[in-house]
């Protein structure tokens, strides 16, 4: 894996420690076979990490996930698409049993003339209504608590009479109006309406309480075993009528950078307008500062001529070095600059400890890591950590978070609070792994843009110049 994360995108850096953790788990099963872990790869549901509160998907791809609330659009799409139709395969009664035939689909004129070709046909059109209704299932299933299905207003046609479109048509939006409507004579042709409401509508405000701890067995006798073996329950969690008490079946995965407050969010963000090419800078430009051990006095430690610069641009953006070429050395000239400014330059110096024989010094970039921490596992990468050890035992640690926001002298503060859960999480998981009390942990903030370091001491306020 190590050697083929430099070749792979960053979503597919991602897939590549998802595939490696699963390889993980099934090392420890009692098989040799790889046919078992491709397997276990298969059918094997895996989140994709996405730090934003919002998420927009197919159905598809929630099979086996789950959020607090869900919104189902576009209804009233057609449930079947003859036009798509290939072939028809049939099938000995009942429909699921053996093939026993298949010819080319074909239409309604020449299937009048073959009762085989319409049995086909009917066959398939029967399969298609179930894996819709399937998905449909899937969809509405997916929500822990807030289940919302919008539909689009019915119409009326020039004579004044209600349109199929949406009544009578085969979509979901249609099947939802038959079962709770009255042949729409309650709804509005303007829309805006609440066609049916079922449950508790303040559900936010329940689930802020919904963590619990199971009450105790009354009918088990206490334990008066005092050996040091533990056992540990991943925390319960109550049910959606808030009545019944289930344990979680994992720890709950979160990244440092869902940690973030992100209560508005911008139309541009939820939409996704521009938003390839500002992730592919934000990546390229941590792709490149990955590159670099240490600043100084005479330079950087990696050259920063173009072609290096560019064949860290081709496996990280592969796309646009081909399609904008222009973008990506105006990219490179703005990195080189980042190189010049002092405060980039303070927070990657060579340290002092490095000349010092009785420390040991050791260097992390881009490491990723997985700590659990309560019930939660805690999962994410760091991008610079530099641990300073004496005597066999780590004493200390620096650590660095690259950030490209554009930030001003009166916006730093304000950038620097948003980001700082986050970065408390990752001296957090930091102090996890090294053992370290967590004031021994100097965890800052670099704006690499404008050369801002920023940060603070453990249970301070006010900001630390990290320059």
């Amino acid at each position: 894996a190590r050697q083929l994360r430099p070749s792979c995108s960053d979503r597919n850096v991602e897939r590549l420690s998802q595939l490696t953790e699963l390889a993980d788990r099934h090392d420890h099963e009692v098989t040799l076979r790889p046919s078992d872990f491709v397997a276990l790869v298969e059918n094997t549901v895996v989140e994709e990490p996405s730090p934003a509160l919002v998420r927009v998907m197919t159905i598809n791809k929630s099979k086996g996930l789950e959020f607090d609330a869900v919104v189902l659009p576009e209804l009233e799409r057609a449930l079947y698409n003859e036009s798509k139709a290939m072939v028809y395969v049939q099938r000995d009664p009942p429909a699921v049993g053996p093939v026993s035939g298949v010819s080319r689909a074909a239409t309604k004129e020449v299937r009048a003339l073959s009762s085989e070709l319409q049995a086909g046909y009917e066959q398939r059109l029967s399969r298609q209504f179930h894996d819709d209704l399937s998905k449909l299932y899937v969809a509405m299933t997916r929500a822990r608590h807030g289940l919302y299905m919008i539909v689009k207003p019915l119409k009326q046609t020039t004579k004044g009479k209600l349109s199929a479109v949406g009544w009578s048509s085969p979509s979901f939006a249609a099947m939802l109006r038959q079962a709770i409507s009255d042949e729409g004579k309650d709804e509005s042709f303007d829309g805006g309406q609440t066609l049916y409401s079922k449950g508790d509508s303040d559900w936010p405000e329940r689930v802020a309480d919904q963590a619990v701890s199971p009450k105790p067995d009354p009918s088990m006798p206490a334990s008066t075993d005092t050996g040091h073996l533990t056992v540990r329950f991943a925390q319960a969690v109550r049910a959606d009528d808030s009545s019944t008490v289930h344990p979680r079946r994992s720890w709950r995965r979160v990244s440092p950078s869902s940690l973030e407050p992100a209560d508005r969010l911008r139309a541009e963000d939820l939409l996704m307008i521009d938003e390839p090419r500002a992730r592919a800078r934000g990546s390229l430009i941590h792709a490149w500062f990955e590159q670099i051990e240490w600043l100084g006095p005479d330079g950087v430690s990696v050259s920063t001529t173009d072609e290096p610069l560019a064949a860290v641009a081709r496996t990280v953006t592969p796309d646009l070095c081909s399609s904008d070429e222009a973008w990506v050395r105006r990219l490179m000239n703005e990195f080189r600059q980042m190189l010049t400014l002092p405060g980039v330059i303070g927070a990657m110096a060579r340290p002092t400890e490095a000349d010092d024989k009785s420390w040991q010094v050791q260097l992390w970039r881009e490491h990723a890591f997985a700590v659990r921490l309560d019930d939660e596992l805690l999962q994410g990468r760091f991008d610079r950590v530099v641990v300073f050890t004496r005597d066999g035992k780590p004493r200390r640690a620096d650590l660095i978070d690259f950030k490209t926001d554009a930030v001003t002298p009166q916006t730093l503060d304000t950038a620097a609070r948003r980001y700082r859960p986050q970065i408390e999480a990752y001296r957090k998981a930091l102090s996890v792994m090294l053992r370290l009390d967590a004031a021994s942990i100097r965890a800052r903030l670099l704006f690499v843009q404008t050369g801002d370091c920023v940060g603070w001491q453990p249970g301070q306020e006010g900001l630390e110049d990290g320059v």
